[in-house]
């Protein structure tokens, strides 16, 4: 409507200039008027200019990936006929999520100028730039902004075309291909009838050699058979339950706390980590994140079960206050084994102590602490009191060292 109405205006000073060039007669009067004529002329081929619709594409080097990697992203506008001499004066610009913003900041490869494409296709116009170490989440980008005017800033349009694309932005993890204390903790389990222990060695399956795999797992007859290591897949570990529990309350002021949100992030990746490593191995998966009103079973083997799994990491948010009725649901895990990562280590001890729980030897509880994190008097009591329950307790303070401390020793 303001595009309109200046025009409308530059037609009646246009008028306007043509009676005074006329009762004034001066050859300066009709050089005023054949000047104006021009701005109009060329101001109404803008306008016409921005009536044009635009068709738009974004392209993505990945659209899932996992926290901490960069992304390239390519967004391109076409409009549906010729723009004659105006095309300098389009801009495209990509109309980034909430929560990316830092992302393309920090990068200095966001060519934010949109340019006309080289290859003589005067009507297309492009925006390319990086995410640069993306954080874990779902993002949703829904249009490509065109903005167009002239170059004397009269007329101005500024159009969202809509345009959807979901980013799926994982936890880090990292691969395990052995964990020697996952399976102690599995024979430990069959040793206590939770199994039966009278099938428990069955070989049921076969599947190809990791590096980490013992030489007294590969199955000889499968491996000459197939011209590849093969290594056996017993019964009593794809009979197996994962009772997986994150515990990371954090307080209402999470948001300004930068500590909080990187511990979060590390009890994510840990996760992440331990589902990697038991699901491809047929071991079902029992998680429950404190603070939700139910846990998720996941049964591995299955790549549309792993991808559910992560992508429910993907999504996860801290929570502020995790009430009693949470530790009803933990009662009612019926686990093999049990893995609880926590934050709060003190407030965890705690909360089980007085409500009572009761899991079996087979327990691993995995705290989350800084990298110059000294034990307290309470942290050594708490370790010292589940060691003699045969729980084992272990201090993370980063991914890396979660894996060659606690996964390959």
């Amino acid at each position: 409507m303001r595009n309109r109405l200046i025009i409308v205006s530059l037609y009646v000073i246009l008028i306007l200039l043509g009676l005074y060039a006329v009762f004034d007669g001066r050859r300066m009067a009709w050089l005023l008027f054949a000047g104006y004529i021009g701005l109009v002329t060329y101001e109404t081929i803008v306008w016409m200019s921005l009536q044009t619709s635009f068709h738009v594409v974004r392209t993505l080097s990945e659209i899932s990936v996992t926290a901490g990697t960069s992304l390239s992203i390519h967004a391109q506008a076409k409009s549906n006929r010729k723009i004659w001499g105006v095309s300098s004066i389009i801009h495209v610009e990509d109309v980034v999520p909430h929560g990316l913003e830092k992302s393309v900041m920090l990068t200095a490869h966001w060519v934010k100028a949109a340019r006309k494409d080289p290859l003589n296709e005067w009507n297309r116009w492009h925006d390319r730039y990086e995410l640069c170490e993306v954080e874990r989440g779902l993002y949703d980008f829904t249009a490509i902004m065109i903005i167009s005017g002239d170059v004397f800033g009269l007329l101005h349009k500024r159009e969202f075309i809509p345009c959807h694309t979901r980013i799926v932005v994982y936890p880090a993890v990292r691969m395990i291909s052995r964990w020697d204390v996952f399976e102690k903790m599995m024979r430990r389990a069959s040793t206590q009838n939770l199994l039966d222990i009278g099938t428990a060695g069955r070989v049921i399956a076969t599947r190809a050699y990791e590096p980490g795999d013992r030489m007294h797992r590969i199955h000889w007859l499968a491996t000459a058979r197939m011209d590849e290591l093969r290594v056996k897949e017993l019964e009593w570990m794809q009979r197996l339950v994962l009772s997986l529990v994150l515990h990371a309350p954090v307080p209402s002021e999470f948001t300004i706390a930068e500590s909080s949100r990187l511990d979060f992030e590390l009890a994510i990746s840990i996760v992440a980590t331990i589902g990697q490593f038991a699901l491809p191995r047929r071991i079902e998966v029992c998680y429950y994140e404190m603070g939700q009103p139910a846990f998720a079973v996941y049964r591995g083997a299955q790549m549309q079960t792993n991808m559910s799994f992560f992508t429910d990491l993907a999504v996860s948010t801290p929570k502020s206050s995790i009430d009693s009725s949470v530790w009803h649901i933990l009662n009612g895990l019926k686990g093999t084994i049990y893995i609880v990562v926590t934050t709060a280590l003190n407030e965890f001890y705690q909360d089980v102590m007085r409500e009572g729980i009761t899991w079996p030897q087979s327990t691993l509880i995995l705290s989350i602490c800084q990298s110059d994190h000294e034990r307290t008097e309470m942290e050594e009591h708490i370790i010292m009191s589940w060691s003699a329950r045969g729980w084992k307790v272990a201090m993370i303070h980063s991914l890396d060292q979660f894996v060659d401390e606690c996964l390959r020793r």
